[in-house]
């Protein structure tokens, strides 16, 4: 999380007012919203979900945006730089936080698994 938070300061938004709203692809508290409602979450209920599994399926999410296909450097380099933004958010979101994730949304690992699909697909539409 640090290393996520020094790069958005010192590489990505060096001369960043901290006032200026950058958009992404993803709206993520939409589709975690939305996966409420769709998967009936009871929030008086506990969940089934572990923080580690949410860490481990956001960091298998991370490797699966792909928006440039191949395996030479040029391409890894053009493929991380693209993905970075969307996947500092979601770690940041979902990883980071994941105990407040738990106490807020109650997400099953279902509702979990199928936010995860929501966002890649989200990210692969815009690209």
């Amino acid at each position: 999380m640090n290393n996520d938070r020094r790069l958005l300061r010192e590489f990505i938004f060096p001369q960043a007012d901290g006032l200026t709203p950058h958009y992404l692809p993803v709206n993520l508290h939409h589709i975690i919203h939305n996966a409420t409602q769709i998967f009936h979450i009871n929030k008086r209920k506990p969940s089934d979900l572990e923080p580690a599994y949410i860490v481990e399926a956001v960091q298998q999410l991370n490797n699966h945006l792909a928006v440039v296909i191949g395996d030479d450097p040029l391409t890894r380099e053009v493929q991380a730089n693209l993905s970075l933004m969307v996947c500092v958010y979601v770690r940041a979101t979902l990883a980071a936080h994941c105990l407040s994730l738990l106490e807020q949304f109650h997400l099953s690992r279902e509702a979990l698994d199928w936010v995860l699909g929501e966002i890649e697909a989200k990210f692969n539409s815009y690209w």
